[in-house]
């Protein structure tokens, strides 16, 4: 299915949920069991398409990152002979990650282009980091291999984000060690110029000024294990198979620790950092129930200082965004307005609505949305992502596995730059 047919078919779940929701209100009723359990479906249908629109976009920007390193057919692979080609960084990882499998036919040739590609096929591990690129190489125009190697890290890290939409909000720094890395913080909302009057003297307004330390925690992917036939058969494009399964694995495990990570023992999360805005819901703490009012008082809480931002929006669970998406105003027009564009989401009270898995629907106390300036939320890459070949763990099953490392550590750094609404406390 094309990504035109899914934007069409979405659009018409939202069209068909939308019709239910007006057929009552029609009938100044409210919806039947069976509609409202109708409604949920439909928008969840919707939700899942949503996803999927999302993430063939995000695999085309990655795809098309790739092109750049690969031609529409595999050409030859270099020879000794022709030390003028430009070294094939695909075929490089590609070699990696078969070295010793029979049938794989490694080269002479294919060793050299490896190495100008600064991998070590006798190695076990490898490094995917973004390479520097030094003032000097810039001058020499030698940064072939360092452009073909950024491009593997950038696409690794496009994949992985498409499993963790909120890691598609915030900000990154790479360390090339884990070394403690304080961060300043500084908020002077407080402050505001004063009028002074002739020959009076000045008050002081010192600026608030704190510091957010980040470490480098270390993750791990899990093996991913693959047979001696799979890794023998040319056909696969191994280098794309390992990558998107390692990008996945942490995308999905740094998304959970960027939205509710505790701070101990692992990274503090968004939610977790986020300011009280002192909204709570309706209902109970098994069943909070939100208004538009709600909603429109939690962005109302957030100051000025951070609400001008792109990444500026509300964050909640898909269960409680549904919720939302039923809301109406006292004209019968719904508060939430569907995006006509795949990968951009839907709005409400003019601020972007963002889909996050790992945040809590209900609870006491719970926190079930947030609004606020996400890029504020800074994730510290120590050192790329080490990735190892295990050749002989699991060689009497006739498979080999792979195994990566990353260190990793994040923070709100402006806890004022969201706020979040709570769930009843009973």
């Amino acid at each position: 299915m094309t990504v035109l047919e899914l934007k069409e078919n979405r659009a018409k779940l939202v069209h068909d949920a939308r019709k239910l929701i007006d057929t009552a209100d029609a009938e100044k009723r409210e919806l039947t069991g069976e509609e409202s359990h109708k409604v949920d479906e439909l928008f969840a249908e919707a939700d899942k398409l949503e996803a999927r629109i999302d993430t063939a976009e995000k695999r085309e920007a990655v795809e098309a990152a790739e092109g750049r390193l690969k031609q529409a057919e595999r050409r030859t692979r270099p020879t000794l002979s022709k030390i003028e080609d430009e070294p094939n960084y695909s075929d490089a990882l590609r070699c990696w990650l078969s070295r010793g499998v029979r049938g794989s036919r490694i080269t002479g040739a294919d060793v050299e282009n490896a190495a100008r590609c600064g991998l070590d096929i006798a190695s076990n591990e490898i490094e995917l980091s973004r390479p520097k690129i030094s003032r000097r190489d810039m001058a020499k125009g030698n940064t072939a291999g360092v452009v073909g190697w950024t491009d593997f890290y950038t696409g690794f890290f496009e994949e992985m984000k498409s499993y963790g939409p909120v890691l598609s909000l915030i900000s990154y720094r790479d360390s090339d060690n884990g070394q403690a890395l304080p961060i300043p913080v500084m908020d002077d909302t407080a402050n505001k110029a004063a009028i002074l009057a002739e020959a009076a003297q000045t008050n002081a307004a010192d600026v608030s000024v704190s510091s957010v330390t980040l470490n480098g925690f270390k993750y791990e992917s899990k093996e991913v294990i693959l047979s001696l036939e799979l890794l023998a058969d040319s056909s696969v494009d191994l280098e794309a198979y390992v990558a998107k399964a390692i990008a996945e694995r942490f995308g999905r495990g740094w998304a959970e620790h960027v939205t509710i990570g505790t701070g101990s023992g692992q990274p503090f999360g968004i939610v977790t950092r986020a300011t009280n805005s002192s909204v709570v819901a309706g209902g109970s703490a098994a069943a909070p129930t939100l208004t538009g009012d709600n909603l429109i008082d939690l962005a109302e809480s957030l100051d000025d200082a951070y609400r001008a931002g792109p990444g500026v929006g509300f964050m909640m669970a898909p269960a409680t965004m549904t919720k939302v998406r039923k809301l109406k105003d006292s004209n019968g027009q719904y508060l939430w307005q569907p995006s006509l564009q795949a990968g951009v989401p839907g709005t409400f009270y003019g601020f972007p609505m963002f889909r996050n898995q790992a945040m809590a629907t209900s609870g006491a106390n719970a926190r079930i949305a947030v609004f606020g300036d996400f890029s504020k939320y800074l994730w510290r890459n120590v050192a790329g992502v080490q990735v190892y070949r295990l050749d002989q763990l699991r060689i009497r099953n006739g498979q080999i596995s792979f195994l990566a490392f990353a260190r990793g550590d994040g923070n709100l750094i402006q806890p004022n730059a969201v706020k979040y609404l709570a769930a009843p406390a009973s």
